[in-house]
């Protein structure tokens, strides 16, 4: 592959500075950045728009010591460096040292106090020559920079640009250029630690061994099928599947770092589902720490859903408060009732919220009189099965195997309206045994045992005798006082990332690298199943150049202009 080679400093490049490794890597040849053609001077502001602290604008290409100099002038009357030192508008600049001064609009009139840094090519950020200006982070103050920039005879960077020719120049594989972006739009500090992982090429070269070992594969085919006499070179059946084996092993691990990783990178959604007026709109509310979702004692008051995300130790959760489940509602109860089945459905958890008082039955002999709540909700206990409505029932037997599989959590809420801790562990005991009731009936795979949940409002699940099917975990809560809202939200998180745990430093492919990764060990299965049936060596070789040319799309070594574009087009200018 061959590596673009960087254009001659026209302003003048600092002669006395020796040459930097760049670690350069080959890729192909550079196609046009979005803003102009890859030899151009390129400026944008770096940093986010509107107010803030501090604002940077970046410049990159042969010409960025001259336009740096053009907006930058030194508060020094002179340099004063012994250092080698590179001049740019009548200043010279010490490479890679914070310059103070005043950063200059297009007339050349102060326009805000600044620093200012160069950085030479090779070894800066995109391996060209980098200029930064550093000032307050005015609209109007970043508008003027950009101006002046552009008169200077800079071009508007498009999105990614920067990152693109990082890329070209062969200071970042694609991988590395992605893991930019997923740093950038990282929501939660365990995404940030997932991209920094990637940041240091530790997946471009696992993909590059990949590579490699499929390329020796494919030219122990075309040997085999070429030189047939040749038996000292061949490599043995036995030899070939485990290498081959080798090759699949490290395909299925990198997609399930992916998969394990999901929550963490693109968040997880989850659903509070229950009866009207068993408290799902509080419990929101509480769980967020603002009142959100409007509470009424009126029942139907949620009818469409609302949806508010929620920082659970690093794991950012959606949490959408949905309408409640009743008969006999009207047709936009109906609806909202279809919405939250529909959400329920493609939620990645679903909390069940219950009454508690629905579940309590004041004529109880083992419940003493002082423990009875005084305002037990027994209005509709006729229609009661046990400790459930019978579209509870529904709506759980609909979800049995999210159930049996850790994606349901049950909830018993209003806790604060039970005069006593024997009350509530009562109350808990009959809807343990209505939950596993409905899990029994449902699930024939339990031999028909009768198992009670856990309900000591530890964050943990407790393993089936029958497998590694697990039953759901019970929580107590009272979303009025935050009763056990910290227990809930630790078996919340706990649910969410029981799939596997992600250490910081593992190497986790994105969406469009796993998709690449699935496609190569489709390919390599059906080479296996290709190789029992006797296929020749060479038809064989087919398989495996295929699954290499799709590792090249992981990395970017394909060169795909195409490719490129889509995705250097969903970065933000400036990055």
């Amino acid at each position: 592959m061959k590596t673009m080679n960087r254009t001659g400093n026209a302003s003048g490049r600092c002669p006395d500075l020796p040459e930097e490794s760049s670690g350069r890597r080959g890729t192909a040849s550079a196609p046009a950045c979005a803003s102009g053609d890859a030899h151009s001077t390129i400026a944008a502001v770096a940093t986010p728009p509107g107010r803030g602290g501090i604002a940077v604008l970046r410049i990159s290409g042969p010409d960025a010591l001259a336009v740096l100099g053009r907006l930058f002038a030194s508060a020094r009357s002179g340099n004063g460096e012994s250092s080698p030192a590179c001049r740019g508008a009548g200043f010279s600049f010490q490479p890679r040292r914070l310059h103070y001064g005043r950063a200059l609009d297009g007339r050349g009139d102060i326009l805000d106090e600044a620093l200012a840094v160069y950085m030479p090519g090779p070894a800066s950020a995109t391996g060209e020559d980098v200029g930064e200006l550093h000032c307050h982070a005015g609209p109007g103050i970043r508008a003027a920079l950009l101006e002046a920039a552009v008169a200077a005879g800079a071009v508007p960077a498009g999105p990614g640009d920067f990152t693109r020719r990082a890329f070209l120049n062969g200071r970042l594989d694609l991988t590395q250029a992605e893991a930019v972006a997923e740093l950038c739009d990282a929501r939660t500090g365990a995404g940030a630690r997932l991209a920094a992982a990637k940041l240091d090429g530790a997946l471009g070269r696992e993909t590059a061994r990949l590579r490699g070992a499929l390329d020796d594969l494919r030219l122990q085919c075309v040997l085999d099928a070429d030189f047939p006499e040749e038996e000292a070179e061949h490599l043995g059946e036995a030899a070939f599947r485990q290498r081959l084996d080798d090759c699949a092993s490290t395909l299925c691990r990198l997609l399930s770092a992916y998969e394990r990783a999901r929550f963490w990178r693109e968040g997880a959604s989850a659903v509070l589902a229950g009866r009207v007026n068993a408290g799902k709109s509080s419990l929101l509310n509480a769980l967020l720490g603002r009142e959100r979702a409007i509470v009424s004692d009126a029942p139907g008051t949620t009818r469409d859903y609302l949806e508010e995300s929620l920082n659970l130790g690093g794991l950012e959760v959606r949490l959408a408060d949905t309408a409640g489940l009743r008969t006999g509602g009207g047709a936009v109860e109906t609806e909202g009732m279809r919405r939250a089945g529909a959400l329920a459905e493609q939620a990645d958890l679903v909390i069940f919220v219950k009454d508690v008082r629905d579940v309590v039955n004041p004529a109880a002999p083992d419940i003493p009189d002082f423990a009875r709540p005084e305002d037990a909700a027994v209005s509709e206990s006729d229609s009661q099965e046990g400790a459930l409505y019978p579209e509870e029932r529904d709506f759980l037997r609909l979800h049995r195997d999210r159930c049996r599989s850790g994606g349901l959590i049950a909830v018993l809420n209003k806790i604060d309206t039970l005069p006593c801790p024997e009350a509530v562990r009562g109350a808990l005991e009959d809807f343990s045994a209505a939950l596993t009731d409905v899990l029994r009936e449902y699930s024939p795979e339990t031999g028909g045992s009768r198992e009670k949940l856990p309900h000591d409002g530890a964050a943990e699940t407790r393993p089936e005798t029958a497998g590694a099917r697990t039953i759901p975990f019970c929580a107590v809560v009272s979303a009025l006082r935050g009763d056990g809202l910290d227990a809930l939200s630790e078996a919340v998180r706990a649910a969410l990332t029981a799939q596997g745990r992600i250490d910081p430093g593992d190497t986790v492919p994105n969406l469009r690298q796993s998709a690449l990764m699935r496609s190569a060990l489709e390919e390599l299965n059906t080479l296996e199943e290709e190789r029992v049936a006797g296929y020749p060596r060479d038809m064989l070789a087919l398989r495996l150049d295929h699954a290499a040319r799709l590792l090249d799309e992981v990395s970017g070594a394909s060169g795909n202009k195409e490719l490129l574009d889509r995705i250097f087009s969903s970065f933000c200018i400036g990055k």
